[in-house]
């Protein structure tokens, strides 16, 4: 790439970003992969900017940044400016040195345990040198002292629990859509729906509505039979289906409630040929949940 820019004359009028789109957790926190959580081993990814003609290089910007202010530092930067629909905010500032974007707060959620097993969605609050995360058991870290995110806080530190909450929920009111339904399944073509079994994107939908009062489980409590649910699911793609039948039975023993591994023993069955097995077990979702 570089090559092809330098004989084309291109990368002195190129801006080129890097970045990406989550982290891996690798075992911390006991996720293996990304997606369950929203601690910083998931969340944090890397954002380095190379401008035309190399401007500002070695440049190291300490303040928080977050990917929604990629968007509007573009548009900075080209002299435009950015929709007021965009939550985003120009880093130009801080890249020139002035002052400006020291108090960002960085907004964070995973609906993964909720969309697909049914427990409850994370959501964070990540402001100065503290992190907030909202769940059924409410964390709270101080991340310069505790990157790892081990010691939970949020019982030394009640009032600085109870106040990022607030700071959570107040923006949440004011950049949630109104007057939409939750999002459900969509429709997709066969095509694309064999590229993403392929990368592992496709499985159960839990839709259902959270009623007003109703606890769902913590994700935190179900991370072991998540993993065994992950076990299961590589066993399938080893096609070692005895051995993936009896690991997702075991999770069903444990929480006969959770449609993903519904899911997955139906298409075991289906792999193994015994289809009339396969459609009482995709039958059972809709007797837990009839819509």
């Amino acid at each position: 790439f570089r090559n092809f820019m330098e004989e084309k004359n291109l990368m002195d009028k190129t801006l080129i970003i890097f970045t990406a789109d989550h982290g891996e957790s690798l075992g911390e926190h006991k996720e293996s992969a990304h997606g369950f959580f929203i601690y910083d081993s998931d969340i944090r990814v890397p954002l380095i900017i190379r401008f035309p003609e190399n401007k500002f290089q070695g440049s190291v910007i300490t303040n928080q940044v977050r990917s929604i202010d990629i968007m509007p530092t573009i548009l900075n930067m080209l002299g435009g400016r950015s929709p007021e629909s965009v939550q985003g905010e120009s880093m130009l500032p801080l890249i020139l040195g002035k002052q400006g974007g020291e108090a960002f707060s960085a907004y964070s959620e995973t609906y993964w345990p909720r969309y697909h097993y049914g427990w409850s969605e994370l959501k964070s609050l990540r402001k100065g040198q503290y992190k907030f995360i909202d769940a059924p058991k409410p964390e709270l870290y101080d991340i310069l002292k505790d990157p790892g995110e081990l010691n939970n806080l949020v019982n030394t530190k009640a009032a600085l629990g109870h106040e990022m909450k607030r700071e959570l929920e107040a923006l949440m009111d004011k950049y949630s859509a109104e007057g939409i339904e939750e999002a459900g399944p969509k429709k997709i073509d066969n095509d694309s729906l064999v590229k993403l079994q392929a990368l592992g994107y496709i499985g159960s939908f839990h839709a259902s509505s959270k009623q007003k009062g109703e606890k769902l489980a913590d994700p935190k409590d179900r991370i072991e039979l998540y993993n065994e649910i992950k076990v299961a699911q590589f066993l399938v793609t080893e096609e070692k289906m005895d051995q993936a039948e009896k690991k997702i039975q075991d999770v069903l023993n444990k929480d006969p409630s959770v449609l993903e591994a519904r899911y997955i023993l139906g298409n075991i069955y289906s792999k193994q040929k015994k289809y009339d097995e396969a459609i009482e077990e995709f039958k059972k979702p809709l007797k837990l949940i009839p819509n």
